[in-house]
């Protein structure tokens, strides 16, 4: 990143990680159990619950948690439970892998989770905003498990966190029985549990492909997009809703994902990492890792992706406008704010700095260019763009070399691509 000082502004760096040294990385050993299930299980009722609050370590000076095989400890309260059959417990520290969870109780309830913004949506349906669509989760089906090729991108519009202030509040609901987690941003449908146990890429698909679970037997792997609607970029280790996905262990989580190596289809895939979110990376197939089974999910609408005019993008998919051309100035986080509440363009306002999820919705997981996006519809703006930082929410900063996410002390400066 242009004009860091090492001095002064220290990058809080993650452990690279290499294929040589990937074996060590993670052992997958279930370390934390869960032993009740999460928000209330009054039968039939409906319980509203928000974000908790969790530990999350602020990047902060020197010190690597994940190169010494832990990670920071934490915990996260589950929150009080209402009716019959099921308790919470609070989640204890860890040591960096990876745990299990088992689910307990019976009954179960609708739940959502806590925000505005969201829309309201009723099983099967759909809504929209702008030219995206999103809904309930939809039917899936036997032939929907292994095709991929609509699912490179973004079909719906990109969730953030209920408590980030942004548009498109996460809005997760968890039917009677508290097996899966309804999705009703993306239209996605989840399993509530991850698996506790690892396996190489091909075993995970497998896994999936052969699982019969909350009454559903189409379920199937999901691509790194997909993945990344899991994303809660507003506490990490790990980075996602604590409320509606079961997890015990305060570090990292490590999903794989069914999203080849551009540059080596055979021999890597894409793991999704919801620790520190620094090393989001693909990784050797025959590498062992742990899986979170999806279904259903929107078709992919007709037209073109991309709607371009001399300033702005419409991302037709996610119902996103971007400004075309980012900034060719580095900015800190707070000038950046600032540079997009000022700009207008398309006769239009309201733009502000994008999310992760936003902006890795731009991601082109298919690209073999250093540039991994759209080079038509954004124009490269210069040889270093794919090299160079952009300002998120919350103070990340994502490249698109790779998915390379950071979070940085000190006053650093990054370029800038607005939203609305």
């Amino acid at each position: 990143m242009v004009g860091l000082s090492p001095t002064n502004d220290r990058l809080v760096e993650r452990r690279v990680l290499t294929y040589a040294g990937l074996q060590n990385r993670v052992g997958m050993k279930a370390l934390g159990i869960v032993f009740a299930l999460g928000c209330g299980v009054a039968a039939l009722s409906s319980t509203s619950c928000s974000d908790k609050t969790h530990s999350a370590p602020e990047a902060a000076g020197a010190g690597d948690a994940s190169a010494a095989g832990t990670s920071a400890a934490g915990t996260s309260a589950a929150g009080t439970s209402a009716g019959t059959g099921a308790s919470t417990a609070d989640a204890g520290s860890s040591d960096g892998h990876a745990g299990s969870e088992h689910a307990g109780g019976a009954g179960g309830s609708p739940l959502s989770e806590g925000g505005s913004g969201g829309r309201d949506l009723t099983l099967g349906g759909a809504a929209g905003r702008d030219s995206a669509t999103a809904g309930a989760p939809n039917n899936g089906g036997a032939a929907d498990q292994e095709d991929q090729t609509d699912r490179d991108w973004a079909l719906w519009p990109i969730p953030n966190p209920a408590t980030a202030g942004l548009p498109q509040s996460a809005n997760y609901v968890i039917p009677t029985g508290n097996l899966v987690v309804e999705d009703h941003v993306t239209g996605l449908m989840w399993q509530r549990n991850r698996d506790s146990m690892a396996f190489p890429v091909a075993g995970a698909r497998a896994a999936c492909r052969d699982l019969s679970y909350g009454g559903y037997d189409d379920w199937r792997l999901p691509t790194m997009i997909e993945a990344f609607s899991l994303l809660d970029w507003t506490h990490t280790n790990p980075a996602i809703n604590m409320t509606a996905f079961y997890t015990a262990s305060i570090g990292s989580i490590m999903l794989w994902t069914t999203t080849p190596s551009s540059t080596d289809p055979d021999g890597g895939a894409w793991v999704m990492e919801l620790g520190s979110l620094f090393d989001e990376s693909t990784y050797p197939v025959t590498d062992t890792f742990q899986k979170l089974c999806v279904r259903g999910g929107p078709a992919k609408p007709a037209g073109d992706h991309y709607v371009t005019d001399s300033d702005t993008v419409l991302d037709a998919y996610t119902g996103l406008t971007w400004e075309r051309h980012p900034s060719f100035t580095e900015y800190t986080k707070e000038d950046a704010a600032a540079y997009c509440d000022a700009l207008e363009l398309g006769g239009k306002g309201d733009f502000r700095l994008p999310s992760l999820s936003e902006t890795a919705s731009l991601f082109d997981f298919k690209s073999t260019a250093g540039v991994r996006m759209d080079q038509v519809a954004f124009p490269t703006d210069g040889a270093d763009v794919g090299n160079v930082e952009f300002w998120n929410a919350g103070g990340w900063t994502l490249s698109f070399w790779g998915i390379k996410i950071r979070k940085y002390n000190g006053t650093p400066t990054a370029r800038v691509r607005c939203v609305r």
